[in-house]
């Protein structure tokens, strides 16, 4: 009887096993317990990740106001208007240890090196490593530049950029005279993109240019950062001997000008050459296309309507479909857009995709895509202009909302904290996988410094 009993249970578990396989070739999700239509995401239990808070000021309060020209300076602009940008986080593995470290910027207060330990634990590695906890920065990138099997720090902020070497014993050193990146105090850098644009093994460098801070507007009172000037960004060939040289000129890129906030060295057209994107918050995307021996040619006004709509300060490139060509999810102050692109290239807004008022603050957390749900397929998490969370599961070829709830923290009567408020909070929100491979967990960086490690509940 027992026999009998264990043969059955034995059947029934290959019978599950089979499904789930079929279900995974297919591409969709078996995922015990939670519904497809809702999304749960919480604190998680394993992962926790303490930095010292700040004084916040709230971006909200600073830049709305008219400055009088009287008070500003320089020092104003690096104690007022810098922090008024939100923090960011990089993600790394600056040890080799095959855990994923973080950079923690949090804008106008300190940043941070922050080793993963493995165990769930995390350091503030910052003074060991020897860097500098400056409150000029904006944001970091990792990258082995020299090709030495370490990542690189390069930091962009006030000041422009600052390249910490990895020096391979868990410490870093200041190369950046030696490297020829070399600019003005004032000028202020918003990101640091890097790709092997020739072709030669080592990764060149585009540095996204905001404002020059020590030339603020001719007139008596003015706004940041709408009456601040952009200028034009910079691309730096890898001589791959430690040093940079400054090409933009040569590359055809001298006349990309604005307030640039994100870039993307990607190849968008399938030629095996990175082609670049800029993205400003004063005027519609800069698209190249890489035509190789250094040299690029402006494709922009080509790529389609929905892509030269309005200015988009940010965003994210991945392969939405899956059919080999890299596909944008834009965002700025007035929409939420999802590009597909058809290969030539030329992006169309895929429409399953409502148009949703996004938040009017041109700082702040108001989007990201992850892949949610598990299945394969990279989703779309975004706010309204009141807060609330919109998220649209990727189903390969259109994409349907789903409910997000975020569970963070608890009220008294002990009711979880409702997403809006919590999401509102943020200036960043990033995917990761502190284990190699395994589980998605997000990286909430709050206002006040607080970093907060979801995961799928």
């Amino acid at each position: 009887m027992w026999f009998t009993i264990l043969t059955v249970v034995a059947d029934q578990l290959k019978r599950v096993v089979a499904v789930g396989v079929l279900l995974a070739t297919f591409g969709l999700a078996l995922t015990w317990g939670q519904s497809t239509d809702q999304l749960v995401f919480g604190e998680s239990k394993r992962f926790r990740l303490a930095l010292p808070s700040r004084t916040t000021i709230p971006s909200d309060q600073v830049l709305p106001r008219n400055i009088e020209s009287r008070e500003y300076s320089l020092a104003f602009a690096r104690r007022m208007l810098v922090p008024a940008m939100t923090g960011s986080i990089a993600i790394g593995d600056f040890d080799g240890d095959r855990s994923s470290d973080l950079y923690v910027v949090l804008s106008g207060g300190a940043s941070y090196l922050v080793r993963n330990n493995g165990n769930g634990n995390f350091q503030d590695f910052t003074a060991k490593a020897k860097l500098s906890a400056t409150g000029d920065v904006l944001a970091a990138t990792f990258s082995d530049y020299d090709r030495s099997g370490r990542p690189s720090l390069f930091l962009v902020g006030a000041g422009g950029v600052v390249l910490y070497h990895n020096n391979g014993h868990g410490t870093f050193s200041d190369q950046t005279d030696k490297a020829g990146l070399r600019f003005k105090k004032g000028e202020l850098c918003t990101r640091a993109v890097l790709s092997d644009m020739d072709g030669d093994g080592y990764p060149d460098l585009f540095v996204a240019f905001y404002t020059d801070l020590d030339t603020p507007p001719n007139k008596p009172t003015f706004a940041f950062p709408n009456d601040f000037r952009g200028g034009a960004s910079r691309l730096y060939r890898n001589n791959r001997n430690g040093t940079f040289t400054d090409i933009t000129a040569a590359a055809g890129l001298s006349g990309n000008s604005g307030r640039a906030r994100n870039a993307f060295l990607t190849d968008f057209n399938g030629d095996g050459r990175p082609d670049l994107l800029i993205l400003h918050d004063d005027r519609p995307p800069a698209f190249y296309l890489n035509k190789g021996g250094g040299k690029f040619e402006e494709a922009t006004w080509v790529s389609g309507e929905d892509f030269t709509r309005h200015a988009f300060f940010d965003g994210v490139v991945t392969d939405f479909n899956k059919d080999g060509k890299p596909d944008l999810a834009l965002w700025s102050s007035l929409s939420v857009l999802v590009l597909m692109n058809n290969g030539k290239p030329h992006f169309e807004r895929e429409e399953s995709i409502p148009l949703i008022s996004p938040p009017s603050s041109l700082f702040g957390f108001h989007a990201m895509v992850a892949d949610l749900n598990g299945d394969g397929f990279d989703d779309l998490l975004t706010l309204d202009n009141s807060g609330s969370a919109h998220c649209f599961a990727n189903q390969g070829e259109k994409f349907r909302e789903v409910r997000f709830t975020l569970s963070v923290g608890a009220k008294p009567d002990g009711a979880i904290t409702d997403s809006r408020s919590e999401l509102s909070k943020l200036s960043s929100l990033v995917p990761v996988r502190l284990e190699g491979i395994r589980t998605l967990r997000l990286l909430a960086l709050r206002a006040d410094g607080r970093i907060v490690v979801l995961e799928r509940q």
